[in-house]
């Protein structure tokens, strides 16, 4: 989605067999932009942390949605923390099946 999002409204809109006027893609490509979705309270989980009560409660900061950048995660996470994480999911893709390109839907 990053890479062509145009693209990606296009085909969805396909499958879905609606199609989408220019006027209409324009503010699908506004609505849809990282930029808009990490202002976006609901996308951004901002609403979940408003219903905590407890003491603390907003006195931290928590962004769901970070930079937007692929592979962000490598500049936060360090090395051991993305080898388990790599593990785990392993495990799970494993246990399904399934490989990480079919889940994404990578053709290769």
């Amino acid at each position: 989605m990053k890479k062509n999002l145009r693209g990606v409204i296009d085909d969805v809109s396909r499958f879905l067999n609606k199609p989408v006027t220019e006027k209409q893609m324009e503010k699908l490509l506004k609505h849809l932009s990282f930029e808009e979705m990490k202002k976006n309270p609901t996308t951004n989980h901002l609403w979940e942390l408003s219903q905590v009560k407890n003491k603390d409660a907003g006195k931290e900061k928590h962004n769901f949605v970070r930079r937007g950048q692929v592979n962000g995660y490598k500049d936060e996470l360090k090395p051991e923390q993305i080898a388990k994480a790599n593990l785990i999911i392993q495990r799970y893709l494993d246990k399904n099946g399934v490989t990480l390109n079919e889940l994404l839907l990578i053709n290769e």
